[in-house]
C-alpha cells in the first residue's frame, strides 16, 4: 500500500490501489445498514509518511435512475450569527455549503484531483502565462434570467481587485493588470498579467472563493449561476433555496428545494437526523459512526479526502517567531495517536504540508515523529522552556477541539503547558482570526498552488501563520513562471514544501476522511475522492428515491 502514495501516482490512483482490511470504525462508503456494500481500495496502519486511511473508499451501487423533486434538509455545525451569503468570503463549513449551492465558478478542482472547466469553455494562457484567454460556455444564465457575459466576467475580476474591499481569494489576482481586460466578444475576455502567472487557472480552481457574479453584484442579495437560488436566509439558523431551472448542467439539480440548517453541536445535528427533522448531516464525528451504522433509516457516507484540521502558529510574533519554538511544538505531537484518538483511525497521517493529493506533493519529506526530548531541547535553546502556551480552538468542525486538547495532553510529556481556549466560532472570526498567536482552523482539499495563494503568500487573504520567507518567496515567483506539469515545476514545489516543513508555522496532524450521514432514501451524495462533506458538497447531484 505504501506505493499508493508515491509521487508518481495520481490522486485517483491512490483510491484504486488494491483491496484491504476495514479500519477502526469498520465502515464502507455506504454501510451495511443500507442493505449491503462492496469494498475496494482500503488500507490500515499508522506508520511512516505513507499511512493509508483506515476504512474504504468506494461508492455503493446507485439506487436506480435519479428522480426529480423532493427537499433535502441538510444540517451542519459551525454556523453563527456571522454567517454570510457572500460567495467571495467563505469562512465556515455552513458558508461553504451555501456558496456551493448558490454560485458557480469558471473552473474547479474536482473529485478526481483534476481541474475541470465549469462555466469556462476555454481557459488558456500564452506560452509564459502573461496573457490568458477565457471563453464562457454558450447559453449560461444567472438566477435573475440574465445571460452570463464577458461583461460579468470582467466585473467579477474587478470586484476581487477592489483594494477597498479585498476578498479572501483576491491574492489570486495579484498578477492581474487592473486595466488589462479586453472584451473580445460577448463570451470571451483576454486578461493581461503584470508578470508571469502560469498557475492562475489552478489558483482560481479552489471551491467557494471564486464565483462568477453579475454586474452590480450585492453580497446581501446574491445572484449567482449555481444550481439553487436563494429564497430566505437567517444567519446562524436556516437557509432556504429552490431549484434553478436555468442551471448549465442539463437535468440538474434533481431536488426542488434545499434547506440548510445550522446546529450548535454535533449531538443536536445527529438527533435531528435520527428524529427525521433533517435527512442529511454533513461532517459528523467519527465516534458517532458505529452507533449510527446500526440504524436502518440512516446511511453513512465515508470517503477519503484531503481535508485537514490545522493548528497554525504565527511566525511573526513571539514566541513563534523563533523557528526553534515552531519545530519544538511540532515534535510534541504523536501523530499516529492523534489519527487514532481524534479521527478514530479514519485519516492519513499528516506531515505539516498541505495538498496531500496533489500529484506534485513531496512525499520524500521525512515523516515528523513524536520527540519530546528534542522538543524540550529546542525550547530551552529558544529561552521558551518555561513558556505557557495558549491554543484557541472550538467545536467548529468534528475533531478540531478534540485535537487541540490532545495536543495539550501530549505536550505534557515534555513538561510543556498548553492551555486550550474553547471559543465560539462567531467570536473567533470577529476577534481572533488571523490575530491570535496560535489558533485552530480547517480546510478542504485544494491543489498546491491554489492553496498557497489563499493561505501562504504575502498577499494571501488567509495567511494564518503570517508566513513570509525570502527563500520560499523566490521559489514561488519561479513557480509562477514555470509551465505546469513539467519536471521543473514539480521540483520547485518540492523545494517550497521542504522549506515549509522545516520552518513553517502550520501543524497538520492528519488528512481525515469525510464522514457524513444521510437518510436511507437520499441518493447521489456519495462521491469517491471527495473534496468536502456530502460530495464537495455538490447538492445538485443529490436526489430522493
Amino acid at each position: 500500500m505504501d506505493r499508493a502514495l508515491d509521487d508518481k501516482f495520481s490522486r485517483r490512483s491512490f483510491f484504486k490501489v488494491g483491496a484491504g482490511v476495514a479500519g477502526a470504525v469498520g465502515v464502507g462508503t455506504i454501510l451495511e445498514a443500507c442493505g449491503g456494500s462492496s469494498s475496494t481500495g482500503s488500507g490500515t496502519g499508522a506508520t511512516g509518511a505513507a499511512n493509508p486511511a483506515a476504512g474504504t473508499a468506494h461508492t455503493a451501487p446507485s439506487a436506480g435512475k435519479p428522480k426529480q423533486g423532493g427537499t433535502l434538509m441538510v444540517g451542519f455545525t459551525g454556523g453563527s450569527s456571522s454567517d454570510t451569503l457572500d460567495g467571495f468570503n467563505v469562512y465556515t463549513s455552513v458558508d461553504a455549503a451555501r456558496a456551493s449551492a448558490l454560485f458557480e465558478q469558471l473552473v474547479q478542482w474536482n473529485n478526481q484531483g483534476q481541474i475541470e472547466n465549469r462555466l469556462a469553455e476555454e481557459f488558456t494562457p500564452n506560452s509564459n502565462g502573461t496573457v490568458w484567454t477565457i471563453r464562457l460556455k454558450p447559453g449560461l444564465t444567472f438566477h435573475s434570467g440574465k445571460p452570463v457575459t464577458a461583461d460579468d466576467l470582467i466585473f467579477t475580476f474587478q470586484h476581487m481587485l477592489n483594494p477597498k474591499a479585498p476578498t479572501l481569494g483576491s491574492a489570486a489576482m495579484v498578477a492581474v493588470n487592473p486595466k488589462g481586460f479586453k472584451k473580445l466578444d460577448s463570451r470571451t475576455v483576454r486578461v493581461q498579467m503584470t508578470m508571469p502567472q502560469t498557475t492562475w487557472k489552478e489558483q482560481l480552481s479552489v471551491p467557494f472563493f471564486f464565483p462568477v457574479v453579475p454586474v452590480g453584484y450585492d453580497p446581501k442579495k446574491p445572484i449567482g449561476a449555481g444550481p439553487f437560488k436563494l429564497d430566505s436566509f437567517t444567519p446562524g439558523q436556516r437557509s432556504v433555496m429552490s431549484r434553478f431551472d436555468g442551471y448549465f448542467v442539463t437535468g440538474q439539480p434533481y431536488l426542488d428545494q434545499l434547506v440548510i440548517e445550522d446546529f450548535p453541536t454535533s449531538t443536536s445535528q445527529i438527533n435531528a437526523l435520527t428524529g427525521g427533522q433533517i435527512n442529511a448531516a454533513g461532517s459528523i464525528p467519527w465516534v458517532e459512526v458505529r452507533e449510527l451504522s446500526g440504524q436502518s433509516q440512516v446511511k453513512i457516507v465515508n470517503e477519503r479526502s484531503g481535508q485537514w484540521n490545522e493548528y497554525p502558529m504565527r511566525t511573526d510574533v513571539a514566541p513563534f517567531n523563533d523557528v526553534r519554538v515552531r519545530q519544538a511544538i511540532k515534535l510534541l505531537i504523536d501523530r499516529p495517536q492523534f489519527v487514532e484518538d481524534v479521527y478514530s483511525g479514519q485519516a492519513i497521517i499528516g506531515n505539516d504540508v498541505y495538498a496531500r493529493f496533489d500529484p506534485d506533493y513531496n512525499s520524500n519529506l521525512p515523516q515528523r515523529a513524536h520527540d519530546p526530548e528534542k522538543a524540550k531541547s529546542l525550547l530551552k535553546a529558544a529561552g521558551a522552556d518555561n513558556y505557557s502556551f495558549t491554543l484557541i480552538s472550538g467545536p467548529w468542525v468534528p475533531g478540531l477541539l478534540e485535537g487541540a486538547e490532545l495536543i495539550a495532553q501530549q505536550a505534557t510529556t515534555a513538561g510543556v503547558k498548553v492551555t486550550v481556549k474553547n471559543t465560539p466560532i462567531g467570536q473567533f472570526v470577529a476577534q481572533d482570526y488571523l490575530k491570535a498567536p496560535w489558533a485552530s482552523g480547517y480546510w478542504y482539499d485544494n491543489p498546491y498552488a491554489a492553496q498557497t495563494i489563499l493561505s501562504m503568500t504575502k498577499t494571501a487573504g488567509q495567511n494564518e501563520t503570517h508566513w513570509s520567507n525570502a527563500q520560499w518567496n523566490s521559489l514561488w515567483n519561479q513557480l509562477n513562471a514555470t509551465p505546469e506539469g513539467t519536471g521543473p515545476y514539480r521540483d520547485l514545489i518540492h523545494q517550497m514544501q521542504n522549506v515549509e516543513w522545516d520552518q513553517g508555522g502550520t501543524i497538520i496532524p492528519g488528512f481525515y476522511n469525510a464522514v457524513d450521514a444521510v437518510a436511507s432514501n437520499v441518493q447521489g451524495l456519495a462521491v469517491p475522492d471527495t473534496i468536502g462533506p456530502l460530495g464537495g458538497p455538490r447538492f445538485e447531484r443529490g436526489w430522493i428515491s
